[in-house]
């Protein structure tokens, strides 16, 4: 599995929940323990370096 591989675990439902919209559903992403966890690490990896701003 490949990071490029991610989107065929996110369904779009279009017009939901109105005309025009496109919901976003992860629930096949949040259903595969595999491409659940390079998902995670990949956006941790790209955010590693970034502090967060206090204030």
């Amino acid at each position: 599995m490949s990071v490029e591989s991610l989107p065929d675990f996110i369904r779009a439902i279009p017009d939901y929940p109105q005309p025009g919209v496109t919901f976003r559903d992860i629930t096949p992403l949040l259903g595969n323990g595999g491409a659940l966890a390079l998902a995670t690490s990949s956006l941790a990896e790209r955010f590693a370096d970034v502090q967060p701003a206090c204030g």
